[in-house]
């Protein structure tokens, strides 16, 4: 092959793969979609914390789709993921202490 020719490259061989990058395309696209609609009931700090529900999804995918094997280990990593966005999107509370009482107020509402 000589230099300029792109005639012969291997990228440009059909090779079954164009139809899965446009359907991952539009898969993206529906995901962005659905974050700025999602800004409409929520504040970005909490709507952020679901982007870690990508590799859960991703797990599913490759056990569904691809037969992958899911270990102990990727089960209880699976786990903590799925606490840490329970953790980040759980309502939160500022505590005002004073000499008896304690005030409770949602930290979004104050």
């Amino acid at each position: 092959m000589q230099a300029g020719d792109c005639s012969r490259s291997p990228y440009l061989e059909k090779d079954g793969t164009l139809w899965w990058g446009i359907a991952a395309g539009l898969l993206f696209t529906t995901e962005f979609i659905l974050v700025y609609w999602g800004l409409e009931f929520t504040n970005a700090s909490r709507l952020v914390s679901f982007n870690f529900l990508t590799p859960i999804f991703g797990v599913i995918a490759g056990a569904v789709l691809l037969n992958e094997p899911i270990s102990d280990t990727l089960l209880l990593t699976l786990f903590l993921v799925g606490t840490g966005i329970y953790l980040v999107s759980r309502p939160t509370y500022v505590c005002l202490f004073y000499p008896s009482t304690i005030y409770r107020f949602e930290a979004a509402g104050i």
